[in-house]
């Protein structure tokens, strides 16, 4: 049986109804057993009990035996409560040559994210619910002004045609390499932050820095990146960061309003423009094989589509 990425053999689901008609296990300890006996570990040897719990309730349905009732439990997709007196709130105004040397700097432990979560979701237009899989965070500092905003990078989403179509990958070439295409899910300049130029400056950044970051820590190195632009933004930041238009997502009507980073792609079936982030030259051999014929970053990015999605053109790994 598949489950997403995930293969299930018959074994697997005999020991799953075995399990469920004993009624002696827990939905946690259910996953559990779930990545232990089928290996299912990330890049860093970590049991994956996130994806697992999620393919819980297909398994279930597939050997016909309901799942112990769930216990109440934090939703961890929503931001955490944090006063708002800290959270950040810079206000600088001046030209970029005048500002100052700026950094990005990953986020650190619990204190740190829940900071920087609770940073988006009172400034960001889009709040934050936290998406699942990999994530690289980082805080946009300034030398002089401190806190500047945020930027944030993810897994990317299993199917997306725009982003498809760029590549020009067969779905079995996807399914091989899914994990070497990331998502930028967030970026966010305080409203207080007005220096011109200042947000193409931080993308450019990401994109040389997030490749090796999201390396060391996952093991696996992007080699294209993504992000959604609304109908509201021209996307121009993003243009002159060298990222390129790839096309437009229709959004997905029957998603919940707060599933994951991808709330404001969804909600109404709200359209969105596509950027994509790639390095100058060709693909990866093992990207595209068996390729169906697609684009391949064709689009010219000085004509932002109003609502659609983009990808990189400098430091990653793609066509140019």
């Amino acid at each position: 049986m598949q489950v997403g990425l995930r293969h299930f053999d018959s074994q697997t689901l005999d020991w799953l109804a075995g399990a469920l008609r004993s009624g002696e296990h827990t939905r946690h300890a259910l996953t559990r057993e779930l990545c232990e006996r089928t290996g299912w570990r990330n890049a860093l040897g970590r049991l994956c009990l996130s994806a697992a719990a999620k393919a819980l309730p297909a398994l279930a349905e597939r050997v016909g035996i309901e799942l112990p009732p769930a216990r109440a439990v934090p939703d961890p997709t929503v931001a955490p409560a944090v006063p708002a007196g800290d959270v950040p709130d810079t206000r600088v105004a001046c030209a970029l040559e005048e500002f100052g040397p700026v950094s990005l700097d990953p986020v650190g432990a619990a204190a740190d994210r829940r900071l920087w979560e609770a940073m988006m979701e009172a400034r960001h237009p889009l709040g934050w619910a936290r998406p699942p899989g990999g994530q690289m965070r980082y805080w946009i500092r300034s030398e002089r002004h401190g806190v500047l905003g945020g930027i944030g990078f993810g897994s990317a989403t299993w199917q997306l045609r725009a982003r498809d179509e760029w590549i020009g990958w067969s779905a079995d070439a996807r399914a091989a390499n899914i994990g070497r295409v990331i998502c930028n899910h967030r970026f966010l300049l305080l409203a207080g932050v007005r220096v011109h130029g200042l947000a193409s400056q931080v993308l450019r950044m990401a994109a040389r820095k997030v490749a090796d970051d999201w390396e060391s820590r996952y093991s696996v190195r992007p080699v294209a990146a993504y992000t959604h632009v609304g109908p509201e933004h021209s996307g121009y930041c993003y243009h002159r960061a060298g990222w390129i238009v790839a096309g437009r997502t229709g959004g997905r009507r029957a998603r919940p309003a707060r599933c994951g980073s991808w709330r404001w792609r969804t909600v109404g079936g709200r359209r969105s423009a596509m950027w994509n982030a790639a390095r100058s030259g060709r693909w990866p051999a093992h990207m595209t094989a068996r390729t169906r014929t697609g684009r391949r970053g064709s689009t010219d990015a000085r004509a932002t589509p109003t609502g659609g999605c983009a990808t990189a053109s400098s430091g990653w790994a793609g066509p140019g």
